[in-house]
């Protein structure tokens, strides 16, 4: 309600919400509330809203809503990029407004100096994973760590912002007869028959070359089991064809002294 206070017709309505049930019912004053929180930022909360994880999009794990509230409302260009993004289809300011929202969600995960989400997350995981010493091995022991934990790629980011435009465009014209024009296909989602699934990026998982070192390596390590249980079943086989020479060794002595 608070996002299309904008698209009232006259400024001497008085908007009010009913909440709660029983001896807890209260009424909210949307129209003093729109006051106070000012239009800048009563505009962008649909945004907001769709960015930080509702019913058709996920929330970034464990950042919640009220930190990211906090960079919100003492930020103007996020709030202006949050409310622009509902139209962003129509006045073709998508490739602008994009690159905001990255330094936003940058911001949520600590990272106020970067705007580049690649770079925060590649922050964030060598402050979890990096060595102490040049010639401590690779693979490090940890304890309690979550890889969730870390802030989503580039790739998938983009898909998750397609995703929070959607949304927006329906939420910010909620009032037009035919909210948006855009759909949800191609824009965070996939439809696969009659379902919509998320599209959670395009492209490899991983870049190509990692894929490679990490495959070289599980070979490496298979062709070493293999190697090692091979020499095992050499080893056996060479005891056991020992054992057989003794024994008959044992015979052919037992036969002469008789």
């Amino acid at each position: 309600m608070l996002g299309n206070m904008d698209h009232l017709q006259s400024d001497d309505l008085n908007i009010f919400m009913e909440y709660g049930t029983g001896n807890s019912k209260r009424y909210i004053n949307v129209t003093k509330l729109h006051m106070e929180l000012g239009p800048s930022l009563c505009t962008s909360l649909p945004g907001f809203h769709a960015l930080t994880g509702c019913d058709y999009n996920p929330p970034f794990f464990q950042k919640g809503k009220i930190r990211p509230y906090k960079i919100l409302i003492k930020n103007k260009s996020y709030q202006k990029a949050l409310t622009d993004l509902g139209v962003a289809h129509i006045t073709g300011s998508r490739d602008e407004i994009l690159p905001i929202l990255e330094a936003f969600v940058c911001e949520i995960y600590g990272y106020i100096n970067l705007s580049n989400i690649n770079a925060a997350r590649f922050q964030k995981f060598c402050t979890t994973y990096k060595a102490d010493t040049e010639d401590e091995p690779f693979k490090k022991a940890l304890k309690n760590c979550d890889p969730s934990t870390l802030p989503p790629c580039k790739a998938e980011l983009q898909q998750y912002l397609l995703r929070t435009q959607y949304i927006t465009s329906i939420w910010r014209n909620a009032y037009l007869r035919f909210p948006s024009s855009l759909t949800p296909n191609r824009n965070g989602w996939a439809l696969n028959e009659d379902t919509l699934d998320f599209h959670w990026f395009d492209g490899d998982c991983i870049p190509q070359s990692v894929f490679d070192a990490v495959f070289h390596d599980n070979n490496k390590q298979n062709d070493i089991g293999n190697v090692i249980a091979d020499d095992a079943e050499d080893d056996e086989a060479d005891t056991d064809e020992s054992e057989e020479d003794s024994d008959s060794s044992d015979e052919g002595a037992s036969t002469d002294e008789e």
